[in-house]
């Protein structure tokens, strides 16, 4: 098994984004805006591509709860979308608002990260854990 987990990996992950956020709102200038704007969402959407294709597919939920973990997070990831959308759409006005993103984006990384992939780490076995640590990387 390899040293990182699924967990450590997303977190890695989510930081990545996380910088992306915190440099968009110290920006001023409208095109650099536009370029770290154009970074961060294809960041974001690859982030959520690995979490749809790469982890999903191997959680294997035992408790009436656990069925819908991956509903809710879906219907998350397809509001963070709809966001995103709404905000590209924003930047050519020059401006920017990612209030109601982060406030979302904040509560369904707290979940990943204290719940959800504490919680393949801990279930999957060995094999499953590296083919989708081999699938993060």
């Amino acid at each position: 098994m390899n040293n990182k987990t699924i967990l450590d990996l997303m977190i890695k992950d989510h930081d990545k984004i996380g910088r992306l956020i915190h440099d968009l709102k110290q920006e001023k200038n409208i095109q650099t805006i536009k370029k770290l704007f154009d970074e961060f969402k294809w960041e974001f959407e690859k982030h959520l591509f690995i979490e749809e294709r790469a982890i999903f597919t191997f959680y294997n939920p035992k408790t009436e709860r656990e069925y819908t973990v991956v509903p809710d997070m879906l219907k998350d990831h397809n509001q963070l979308l709809s966001f995103l959308k709404k905000m590209d759409s924003e930047i050519n006005n020059g401006k920017i608002n990612l209030q109601e993103f982060e406030k979302l984006l904040s509560t369904h990384k707290q979940f990943e990260e204290e719940f959800f992939y504490p919680k393949l780490d801990e279930e999957l076995t060995n094999t499953q854990k590296n083919t989708i640590i081999n699938r993060l990387k």
